[in-house]
C-alpha cells in the first residue's frame, strides 16, 4: 500500500486528489496547511508528499525540507497554479522530485508518483563504497 499525504489550501484540489488517487493500492490523507502535514507525519509514515507551493502558513518548499529531515526517502511533488520563474524552478528541482501545474491531470499525478517511487527504489539498491588511498 502506497501512503500519500497531500496538502493544499483549496478544498476542491484536496477532494480531487483524494478521489483520483484513492484505491486499494493507495491510501490518501489530506491537510489544508503545513502544520497539518507535520502533525500527520508524526503519526504515520508516508511514501509520497504532494504539496502546493503556496500554503497559508508556509512555503511548500520549506515544508518539503522539514518533512525530508524526518523522512529523507519520501517522494515529494510540488503543485502550483502560479507561474514559476527560472530561479524558483531551480529551487523546486533541488527540493522536489516533480513539479506539476494546476489544473491537475490525474494521469500526470500518478505518473509522477510512479517515477518518484521507482527512482527511490533504484537509489536504495545503489550502494557507494569509498576506499581511502
Amino acid at each position: 500500500m502506497i501512503r500519500i499525504l497531500t496538502v493544499d489550501d483549496d478544498p476542491s484540489i484536496l477532494k480531487a486528489l483524494k478521489l483520483g488517487l484513492g484505491s486499494k493500492d493507495m491510501e490518501v490523507d489530506v491537510a489544508e496547511n503545513g502544520t497539518g502535514v507535520i502533525t500527520l507525519g508524526a503519526l504515520k509514515q508516508y511514501d509520497v508528499l504532494i504539496a502546493d507551493l503556496c500554503l497559508p502558513d508556509m512555503n511548500g518548499l520549506e515544508l518539503i525540507e522539514q518533512v525530508k529531515r524526518r523522512s529523507p526517502e519520501i517522494v515529494s511533488i510540488i503543485i502550483t497554479g502560479n507561474p514559476v520563474d527560472e530561479g524558483l524552478m531551480k529551487a523546486i528541482s533541488r527540493q522536489a522530485g516533480e513539479y506539476l501545474e494546476k489544473p491537475l491531470d490525474m494521469k500526470q499525478v500518478k505518473g509522477a508518483i510512479g517515477r518518484g517511487l521507482k527512482d527511490g527504489q533504484e537509489s536504495a539498491k545503489t550502494t557507494h563504497c569509498f576506499v581511502e588511498p
